[in-house]
């Protein structure tokens, strides 16, 4: 299909949070010891203290028996569901924080919601200025304009263009796993480089070793040219040695020396996705 170039909106809200006092079970663990762990769900009361207001400000009410996760799209407060239904919005079936409106054969609004985060874009400039008249009529929201900043996302939008990076996620990953100064490297992996389980090397600190990998998994969502090397380091999460490390090490290195680029999204060029698959 013929790509469109729509501009993306994004109004910061003050009001669309939910806080509550919650005890979590901390005991229970993961284990990556485990060939195959057997997943389980876990039985746990959940304890809420009940508060009349919180830090970050009064917000809608909602069942004291159904506590928050922290960040998790489901946190959104249950009346912004049903106020965007009442509105004509038609939740997405596979993706619940993501809502659609048409109006006519040829225009819509669509609407990304994330806890407090709220983000749209339409094909009709009328639609999109009610939709904003009505929402910070209903809600304590600030009109930011054009989306410039998302879930550790930098958005770029000229005319026909969106260009995704996330240079201050790798500033800010980079710093706090002390290798701000490191020096870059050319390519995110050694050519040839063979890991292995078991290479017979020290084994390193596993929390840290997760906390780097899990850190770039998300950084590839702008960065396909580390998807190939993430994938291979990310296979020694339970037991990583000075080697794997070496070679997690050596990716945030090119990132160091890449942390400007992005993925490119233009609107006159016909993009055909190819995908390709490795039997093992």
């Amino acid at each position: 299909d013929e790509s469109k170039g729509y501009r993306l909106y994004q109004p910061e809200s003050k009001e669309l949070i939910i806080s509550r006092d919650v005890i979590f079970n901390e005991g229970p663990q993961w284990q990556w010891n485990e060939s195959n762990p057997e997943v389980q769900d876990l039985e746990v009361p959940a304890a809420v203290i009940p508060s009349s207001s919180t830090d970050e400000g009064e917000g809608p009410s909602s069942p004291s028996s159904t506590p928050s996760s922290p960040r998790s799209p489901q946190s959104s407060p249950s009346n912004i569901d049903g106020y965007l239904i009442q509105k004509g919005f038609i939740k997405s079936p596979s993706e619940p924080s993501l809502y659609i409106k048409a109006q006519g054969p040829h225009d819509f609004l669509i609407l990304c919601l994330y806890v407090d985060d709220l983000i749209y874009m339409g094909t009709n400039s009328k639609m999109i200025e009610d939709f904003k008249k009505e929402m910070m009529s209903e809600y304590e929201m600030t009109d930011l304009g054009a989306m410039k900043y998302f879930l550790g996302m930098q958005v770029k939008q000229s005319p026909g263009r969106i260009f995704l990076s996330q240079e201050k996620y790798v500033e800010d990953m980079l710093k706090n796993f002390n290798m701000s100064d490191c020096k870059p490297m050319a390519t995110p992996m050694a050519m040839h480089e063979k890991l292995s389980k078991y290479d017979g090397k020290e084994k390193v600190d596993a929390s840290l070793y997760r906390s780097m990998v899990g850190s770039l998994i998300y950084l590839t969502n702008t960065r396909p040219d580390i998807v190939h090397a993430v994938s291979i380091v990310s296979r020694f999460m339970s037991e990583p040695s000075n080697t794997h490390l070496a070679a997690v090490k050596r990716i945030l290195r090119y990132i160091k020396g890449t942390k400007s680029h992005g993925i490119m999204y233009e609107s006159e060029i016909d993009y055909k996705l190819t995908c390709y698959t490795d039997s093992d």
